[in-house]
């Protein structure tokens, strides 16, 4: 049943012109798996790519470094990674490019909130002057917003200190006063809501919508498989319209990719899935990237974005 709806939503995309009884299109696709990532899964789980001639081997890593290194050295030819690593990689004159959004933050669906103990006394931005926050990465999407809202909600960020952690660590961290707040993310932020008191949304400080993640190539294997690249993005559409418009049978294929129990999932926030690429949603990233010395100059969304 799943694989025939979710054929009928994406047969016209999925299946781009290519030749009958043709072979099947190799594709070494690198990613670190999450909810963020979902749709690749879900494709693979329903046949879309098969279904499009291409035969997509995705390798799971550790980090979003990882999967950058792999698509620059060629031991893959696909990865997902974050704007900021995107225009990293394009300004040290990296000849990489996005060809397809990935997971978007909407403020009406977040995923990520910055959270306090409901038993501490911390209820505001100003409450955590002097403080440490927990947030997944510094120098990322992650850390800048979280000082963008700080600073827009009256703390004086030169008093808040960052320490990195892994989200499984921070409930642990908040509750023996390592940390006074946590930029939190799923699934743990629902596995322990009763728990917490929430703070704000920093993503918000960035912008209502912007790419969390996008689909990326070098420039010469976007330019030398353009007919590929244009099934993958065709599949990738279908499967996030899918996956959008079908949260318990998504949650049931992510229950099994992730080991994440299918009530806990879909109890959850979940990521709303791109279908377009456009630069509206990453020039907000690169700005704030540019004004908190992540990115060294600024960048135009349109340099790191691929024409196919």
């Amino acid at each position: 049943m799943l694989r025939r709806a979710a054929l009928a939503t994406v047969a016209a995309a999925a299946a781009a012109p290519r030749a009958a009884n043709a072979q099947t299109t190799p594709i070494r696709l690198g990613l670190n798996r999450s909810d963020a990532q979902l749709a690749v899964e879900c494709a693979l789980e329903l046949g879309m790519f098969h279904d499009a001639g291409l035969d997509v081997d995705v390798q799971t890593l550790g980090n979003g470094g990882l999967v950058m290194s792999g698509v620059i050295s060629g031991a893959l030819d696909v990865g997902i990674c974050d704007d900021i690593a995107l225009g990293n990689a394009a300004l040290h004159g990296i000849p990489i490019a996005g060809f397809a959004g990935g997971a978007l933050f909407t403020v009406d669906a977040p995923t990520l909130v910055l959270v306090s103990l409901k038993s501490g006394p911390i209820r505001t931005a100003k409450d955590l002057n002097g403080q440490t926050v927990g947030v997944v990465m510094l120098q990322s999407q992650s850390s800048v917003a979280t000082t963008e809202w700080l600073r827009t909600h009256g703390a004086d960020v030169s008093l808040v200190k960052m320490y990195e952690m892994p989200f499984a660590q921070m409930l642990p961290a908040l509750n023996r006063g390592l940390i006074a707040a946590a930029f939190l993310g799923e699934p743990f932020l629902s596995a322990a809501r009763d728990q917490f008191f929430t703070l704000g949304t920093p993503f918000e400080a960035i912008a209502k919508t912007f790419y969390i993640n996008t689909y990326f190539a070098t420039r010469s294997w976007i330019a030398n498989n353009r007919d590929t690249v244009r099934r993958l993005t065709a599949t990738l559409y279908g499967a996030a319209r899918w996956v959008n418009t079908h949260r318990a049978e998504s949650a049931a294929i992510e229950a099994r990719w992730t080991k994440i129990d299918p009530d806990r999932l879909n109890a959850m926030a979940r990521n709303t899935f791109a279908t377009t690429l456009e630069a509206r949603y990453y020039q907000p990233v690169l700005d704030i990237a540019t004004r908190y010395k992540l990115l060294p100059v600024r960048l135009s969304a349109a340099d790191i974005i691929a024409v196919i």
